[in-house]
């Protein structure tokens, strides 16, 4: 006859008692975890956001800035062809560099004047 071995009660209770805790552990472990990943991609969503607010901020004063620019650029294509018309014209080399002074003044003042409208245009945008 085979001798039945048998847990005794304590032990069964203590078994039971250590699974449970074990498994109560390892779920705390789990959402813990979870919890971590879902602040971790609520962090990357504000951080793509802001950087895509970034972007298309920049993208606006880049048009702007490149607008300013072919405006500047017209302006001084303009100016020189002014300023090779009269200097064909001019039989001497004083009324050249007098042209060339002069050209070389209105074109300083329009850029200047040109960048100072983007400038304030720069901070309207930025305190509105």
């Amino acid at each position: 006859m085979k001798k039945k071995i048998s847990i005794p009660k304590k032990y069964s209770t203590l078994i039971v008692q250590f699974v449970f805790i074990f498994a109560a552990v390892f779920l705390s472990f789990l959402a813990d975890d979870h919890r971590e990943y879902l602040n971790t991609r609520a962090m990357e969503r504000e951080s793509l956001e802001g950087v895509y607010e970034d972007l298309k901020m920049d993208s606006l004063s880049i048009k702007r800035v490149i607008g300013i620019n072919m405006h500047i650029e017209k302006a001084g294509l303009k100016l020189l062809k002014i300023f090779l018309v009269y200097t064909s014209d001019a039989a001497d080399d004083s009324l050249r560099v007098d042209l060339w002074v002069l050209l070389s003044m209105k074109i300083a003042k329009y850029i200047i004047i040109t960048l100072t409208v983007a400038e304030i245009d720069k901070y309207n945008d930025f305190y509105l």
